[in-house]
């Protein structure tokens, strides 16, 4: 049976109907990835669940919605009961649940507890993927899907969604796909303020507009697909009353910031909720650093990830800064510390911190990383120190004394390194270790704190 793409809502149960324009714009939304949602109450849950229902009506269609843990997939499942059986689906339970309809599509529910897990959708093929609260997830799963197990038929798009709200590992990556350097809430709330138009920003995302040259962050690689970003609140409809609004105003107000009003500057379980762009951040031309200053290096270096490297100097008052970055991904050590010396070589630096692994003996060579980045430079490296703990801690105290500050211009990886660590699952103390590049900068820079 084919379905024309023009009138959405004759394909939905007629009981069903959109509660707020958000949701409709995003039901309708032609882009093959969207972001959905961004704040609390959005309705982002009930949008992807409906939203795979678009093309059930044909038997080649195969969708597949996930979750992060299996308690939350059979909350998302529940959700489904009556919307699905009532366009003629059964329920299919036990370790791989899924909704089948006689003419042979499939709706299938899985979870995803940890990226390797992807894996294990190798075989099957996807006209529509979409995560629950997708910010759970790091890049690669996302990217592994959208580039290996989606197909489009005839007459079927492939469709990507994710919706979520800010925050978690993957708010990132998120972050700079959808939104760009700075959220959009941050620039309408401004524009709001001022009665000016928005000011959007080199490589800002303006909301509901598709775009074509979406990139990972990661590496930079096109991401080859059309993407769109539609924001939702709680405040787009009524349906939760006016007590679940007024609970959410007793957070924090960075908490309040990013679950009602989808800001994605401050988010819950952020480890540095003390990090203050505003503030923060300055001009490099404003540090106006002298020769006499101490300056020192902070490096974490990998092959198989990025390299992360960070000058740093000390004033005389005690504040410090971040004066330039250095990221690349898959140079030799030796290359690496060459690049280095050639860059800031010019300065006084007294200390070059390098991470701890880089001094180990792996038995491919007669010397160390270390070793071998010293014989090509005359650079003595020190070894950095790396509890992780303390070192957060200080980098904490540093910024809510307001005694440390980055260079805006040449370190534009650190900030958004900064806003997405969160408190590690298993000791609120840490940070959590993630895979992505903001995690290497942000050891980098820990290295030279």
């Amino acid at each position: 049976m084919r379905i024309a793409e023009t009138d959405l809502i004759d394909r939905l149960p007629s009981e069903w109907q959109p509660q707020s324009d958000a949701q409709r714009f995003a039901l309708k939304c032609p882009a093959e990835v969207l972001k959905f949602g961004g704040a609390a109450g959005s309705l982002k849950s009930t949008t992807i669940l409906v939203d795979a229902t678009k093309y059930v009506k044909r038997r080649e269609y195969k969708a597949i919605i996930f979750r992060k843990t299996y308690p939350e997939l059979e909350f998302l499942i529940d959700r489904t009961r009556t919307l699905y059986s009532n366009m003629g689906g059964r329920l299919y339970e036990g370790g791989s649940p899924e909704w089948r309809f006689p003419w042979g599509a499939v709706i299938e529910f899985r979870h995803m507890d940890k990226p390797k897990d992807v894996y294990k959708r190798q075989g099957p093929e996807y006209q529509y993927v979409a995560f629950d609260e997708s910010t759970h997830q790091p890049e690669f799963p996302i990217r592994y899907l959208l580039n290996s197990r989606m197909r489009t038929t005839e007459g079927i798009p492939m469709r990507f969604r994710l919706a979520t709200n800010p925050g978690n590992i993957g708010h990132g990556y998120h972050k700079q796909i959808f939104q760009g350097p700075k959220c959009t809430h941050c620039i309408l709330k401004a524009a709001e303020a001022t009665g000016q138009p928005p000011k959007w920003l080199p490589g800002s995302r303006e909301p509901f507009k598709i775009y074509h040259d979406a990139r990972w962050p990661s590496d930079g690689v096109s991401i080859n697909h059309t993407t769109c970003f539609i924001p939702g609140k709680v405040t787009d409809h009524n349906l939760l009353g006016p007590e679940y609004t007024r609970k959410m105003r007793g957070l924090p107000k960075a908490l309040q910031e990013a679950l009602l009003d989808g800001c994605w500057e401050a988010f819950e379980g952020q480890y540095f909720d003390n990090f203050d762009v505003n503030h923060h951040l300055v001009h490099r031309a404003s540090i106006m650093e002298k020769d006499w200053w101490p300056f020192w290096v902070g490096i974490d270096y990998g092959f198989g990830h990025a390299t992360a490297a960070y000058l740093f100097t000390k004033a005389p008052n005690g504040h410090v800064y971040v004066l330039d970055e250095y990221i690349i991904h898959r140079r030799k050590a030796v290359d690496v510390a060459l690049d280095l010396q050639k860059l800031w070589g010019h300065h006084n630096i007294r200390a070059w911190f390098l991470s701890k692994d880089s001094f180990n003996h792996d038995g491919t060579e007669d010397l160390s990383k270390a070793e071998l980045m010293s014989q090509a430079t005359g650079i003595c490296f020190d070894q950095a120190y790396n509890d992780r703990i303390s070192g957060a801690m200080l980098i904490y105290t540093l910024l809510d004394e307001h005694r440390l500050f980055i260079s805006e211009e040449t370190c534009p990886g650190l900030p958004l390194s900064l806003q997405t660590r969160i408190h590690a699952e298993k000791d609120a103390e840490d940070i959590e270790k993630t895979t992505d590049d903001e995690d290497d900068m942000y050891d980098g820079f820990r290295y030279g704190v």
